[in-house]
């Protein structure tokens, strides 16, 4: 019984492998309840009917379809893996296409940009003309007694207009000056000359000698300014000791000198401050040999909305704090222009041979030769600018300090210099900026000692 029902299940699978192979289901099969092909409305199409040719329109576009099996394949064959995006062994795949996702990587795959190479003296320079002068110091002749202290009761003579000036020819003249002044009268449109050098004290006074000095009242206070116009005549003070020879100046100073003194903040004017009006405060021609200046520089500590022009100092600067330069410690809104520094700077901090601190104005024409030496931010023009014009300026005096550059350093911008040397092996560059910038704009030169005798008159 058993061998029977197993013949009737293998006879039942052969009949229904035959008839899944049947391309057309034959009747009955689906059960009693299946529908034929002809009754579900759909179109009914024998074995061995030939089919039309002519597609059914059922809105898909079929341009570029082969044809046939043969134009298929040859249709296939003509085809490119770029074009059909297949898998092609032999094509090319780039190491940066086929490297695998790194997650450490930077997301910029751009190079980081080179440093600026130091700039190294240029053989091809071609220098036309010079670009600053070397003054030459000629102290005139110092006679008559020095300073006993007293005051005079006037000038020696003048009206104190421009065509008959006061004039001054001694030393108590000159404190007489400096007392009238001190007490108010600012001079305001009146003029003052020297008729002769005037010594104040003898030799140069220095605090560590025993000796005993006479020692300066500035011309003007904080409170008291000197608005008129002091013309030297190119004569001299000599012997000024402690206080510099003007204190706070809104008036104009030409034409003078000071040698061999010993003074504190300013060689010749301590401060300068504009006064409301068009015209600003000037300092020019003047000169400091001879001597020493602790804090500011060798014509004046500070100016502000002035003018100094055509001055020089051959003196020692030494800074107890910080800003000194050759010429002026600090400057606002000014201009320094055709001015020499032939001596030396020593302190801590924006130390430089022309200006220490300079913010806003122009610095042109100007020459150091003088040894600057300090800590923190040495320049051999200007040794911290905030903002300011910069052209025709020269540098040969050797600087040591732990930033140093040859014409300029810059807080904030990179102020173009123009027309602008270093002599090489003065500093390592001739620019520097410290505030963080990646690329630092070199616009000073290097030179040699032959390229610079042809910058210098």
């Amino acid at each position: 019984m058993k061998k029977i029902s197993i013949i009737i299940v293998a006879l039942l699978v052969v009949c229904l492998v035959a008839a899944c192979n049947s391309p057309v289901p034959p009747a009955g099969v689906g059960g009693e309840n299946s529908t034929p092909i002809a009754d579900r409305g759909e179109e009914s199409v024998e074995i061995g009917t030939e089919i039309s040719e002519e597609p059914k329109d059922d809105g898909i576009e079929t341009s570029g379809i082969p044809d046939d099996e043969e134009n298929a394949d040859s249709s296939r064959d003509e085809v490119s893996f770029e074009e059909s995006g297949d898998y092609n062994p032999d094509t090319e795949v780039s190491a940066e296409e086929s490297a695998p996702y790194d997650p450490d990587a930077e997301a910029s795959t751009e190079p980081e940009p080179e440093p600026e190479p130091e700039p190294e003296p240029d053989d091809d320079i071609v220098i036309s003309a010079p670009v600053v002068k070397r003054p030459v110091l000629n102290i005139p002749q110092i006679t008559g007694d020095a300073w006993d202290g007293t005051v005079a009761e006037g000038f020696e003579s003048g009206t104190g207009t421009e065509n008959d000036p006061f004039i001054i020819k001694t030393p108590a003249q000159l404190a007489f000056f400096a007392q009238s002044v001190n007490s108010g009268n600012s001079y305001e449109g009146q003029f003052i000359a020297l008729g002769a050098s005037i010594k104040l004290n003898e030799g140069t006074p220095s605090p560590e000698s025993d000796a005993s000095y006479n020692k300066w009242t500035s011309i003007a206070t904080a409170k008291n300014y000197f608005d008129g116009t002091f013309d030297g005549k190119g004569y001299v003070v000599a012997g000024v000791y402690e206080g510099s020879l003007f204190g706070y100046v809104r008036g104009n100073i030409k034409n003078l000198g000071v040698v061999y003194s010993y003074v504190r903040n300013g060689g010749i004017v301590n401060t300068t401050v504009r006064k409301d009006s068009p015209e600003m405060p000037t300092i020019s021609n003047c000169y400091f040999a001879e001597g020493t200046v602790v804090g500011g520089g060798g014509i004046a500590a500070a100016i502000g909305g002035s003018i100094i022009d055509g001055c020089a100092n051959w003196g020692t600067i030494i800074c107890e704090a910080d800003w000194c330069g050759g010429i002026v410690g600090f400057a606002q809104f000014s201009y320094v222009k055709n001015c020499y520094n032939g001596g030396t700077v020593k302190g801590d901090s924006t130390l430089a041979g022309i200006v220490g601190n300079f913010l806003t104005g122009e610095v042109s024409r100007c020459f150091n030769e003088g040894e600057v030496t300090g800590g923190m931010f040495v320049g051999g023009i200007i040794g911290n600018s905030m903002d300011g014009i910069y052209y025709r300026l020269v540098n040969a005096g050797k600087l040591t300090g732990q930033t140093c550059a040859g014409i300029v350093i810059d807080m904030m911008e990179a102020n173009p210099l123009d027309d602008c040397y270093y002599l090489e092996g003065t500093a390592e560059q001739g620019s520097a900026c410290i505030s963080p910038k990646d690329d630092f704009p070199q616009f000073a030169i290097a030179v040699t000692e032959g390229q610079l005798d042809k910058l210098v008159d």
